[in-house]
């Protein structure tokens, strides 16, 4: 067994027996409905005697254990949801999961400018129907399909497009859908709802966390879709123990579908088998601020002393952010996930998946079994600023690269080379098979690689690579160049390349047909 498979029962098994023995300390609480149909002056404590409105919802004092439940098939605007006890957020009945809607809905808009109030700023107009407004920073500046909102005056300015969506609008209200309060030791179970519109994160702590030690956090089965800013954002100076987000669909974000800030972790990190973006999704990411900013639409961003990360069985599609998944945590483990077509206009180190470590937490970051298709970015690159030790493994990945627009399978795209095994990868199409830039490499092995339908198989900027290892890797027999070398002199030799050890660093194979090193 692998050690990802290990890690993975051990892991699961830990979070089954933290929800056992929830459940069990908290064997008395009550659950409460809510249900369009329902009534504020009900006690909420049985289906037939449910509340109405987040109003109410807000004012009851619950305690640790208690459910909140929510009616499939209705909705609810301008919710936010204050959580300061250890409680489940759910779902009941049949039908549609229950829509929490972070916006407020202005039907028939005629005027270019409404009264509209917001203390924090309208960061979300949406047209029902159509697409998410762009926002501006002047009336000067806007043109349709732009908002801009002057809150000195309390003035929302929508210069309207007719030719997209009627004129019935969702704007944004609350920043928060789900809002984790400032208190200690609290565990959170949210599934089976849908989470839509946030003016800024759908579950979040509030204003992004103080110094809290919150406990376990689940996040499961929940619809997230066109929330401004991340739809998932554990950040700030808060922790957690166990953190679990999995099974969740994340739909048209406005920036980062899961955001996991430094060392908010302190046990476990588990992301797994989530669905971000869609092939439909032309606008994720439609709230980033671009090439050169951080804030965009990637679609998992985990920032570094992380412990014991695990992404693994996610679907990544069509997000408009530099990458697909990338971790700064060592010790992640990234594995069985399947990432396709991340883009970012003008970022030049685009990557499906990318390990930026940065943190000192020990243990070896994997990258195993993921499957990329790609056209605007790396399959994988790997980039830090402190000491990779332990060590990097990218190992038996599939990756496809459709065209020659200067990108790599394999990137090594920052300072540190160290300590970083690359072995049994199959790639296919693309500029470089494997590319390295920064300091000169120490203990670095390239091994048993298919860098296939590639221009040129290696590229180096380095003057001495006496600390790399390359050996046994394949290439297609028509590919021109096996080395361009940062000087310009190009290398078509084989076995005289590079240094190597083994039977040789690269050697030729017959490619009828790029897609068979997949």
């Amino acid at each position: 067994m692998r050690i990802s498979q290990i890690l993975s029962c051990l892991r699961c098994n830990v979070l089954f027996l933290c929800v056992t023995l929830f459940a069990a300390q908290f064997s008395q609480a009550a659950t409460y409905y809510v249900s369009n149909n329902g009534d504020d002056q009900n006690s909420g404590l049985d289906q037939a005697s449910a509340w109405r409105t987040i109003d109410r919802v807000n004012t009851h004092s619950f305690s640790n254990g208690d459910i909140l439940a929510f009616n499939r098939g209705d909705t609810w605007y301008d919710v936010s949801i204050r959580v300061d006890k250890s409680v489940g957020i759910t779902s009941y009945g049949t039908g549609p999961l229950p829509q929490l809607i972070g916006g407020v809905l202005m039907q028939n808009v005629t005027d270019e400018c409404i009264t509209y109030s917001h203390s924090w700023g309208v960061q979300l107009v949406k047209n029902v129907g159509g697409l998410f407004y762009g926002k501006v920073n002047s009336a000067a500046e806007l043109s349709p399909g732009k908002f801009w909102f002057d809150k000195d005056n309390n003035l929302l300015c929508i210069d309207q497009d007719p030719s997209n969506g009627s004129g019935d609008y969702i704007i944004g209200s609350k920043n928060h859908v789900i809002e984790l309060q400032n208190v200690s030791s609290i565990s959170v179970n949210i599934s089976d709802i849908d989470i839509s519109y946030a003016n800024r994160y759908g579950v979040s702590p509030w204003w992004q966390g103080g110094f809290v030690d919150y406990g376990d956090i689940d996040i499961n089965n929940v619809y997230f879709y066109g929330n401004a800013f991340s739809a998932i954002a554990l950040s700030g100076n808060a922790t957690y123990g166990i953190i679990s987000i999995a099974n969740n669909t994340i739909r048209e974000n406005g920036a980062e579908g899961i955001y996991i800030g430094i060392a908010a972790a302190r046990e476990s990190l588990i992301i797994r088998e989530n669905k971000i973006g869609d092939k439909d999704d032309a606008q994720f990411g439609w709230r980033g601020e671009g090439a050169g900013s951080a804030f965009n639409g990637d679609g998992i961003d985990i920032k570094y002393d992380n412990k014991n990360v695990m992404i693994t069985g996610n679907i990544v599609v069509n997000t408009n952010g530099a990458h697909g998944i990338t971790s700064q945590s060592s010790g992640t483990i990234i594995s069985h996930n399947f990432v396709i077509n991340p883009r970012l206009d003008g970022e030049p180190n685009n990557a499906a998946i990318s390990a930026d470590i940065q943190g000192d937490i020990a243990g070896d970051t994997i990258i195993e079994h993921n499957t990329i298709e790609v056209t605007e970015a790396h399959g994988i690159a790997l980039r830090g600023a402190y000491d990779l030790d332990p060590r990097v493994i990218v190992r038996d990945n599939h990756i496809m690269i459709h065209g020659d627009k200067g990108y790599s399978q394999i990137a090594l795209v920052s300072y540190n080379n160290s300590n970083i095994l690359i072995e049994s990868n199959k790639g296919a199409g693309g500029t470089y098979g494997f590319y390295i830039y920064g300091e000169d490499p120490v203990n670095l092995t390239v091994s048993d690689n298919k860098f296939f339908g590639v221009v040129t198989a290696m590229y180096t900027t380095l003057n001495d690579i006496s600390g790399m290892t390359m050996r046994d890797n394949y290439v297609c027999d028509t590919t021109g160049t096996v080395v361009n070398w940062r000087n310009a002199v190009f290398t078509t030799d084989i076995q005289s390349s590079i240094p190597y050890t083994g039977d040789g660093a690269f050697a030729r194979k017959t490619c009828s047909c790029i897609n068979s090193a997949l």
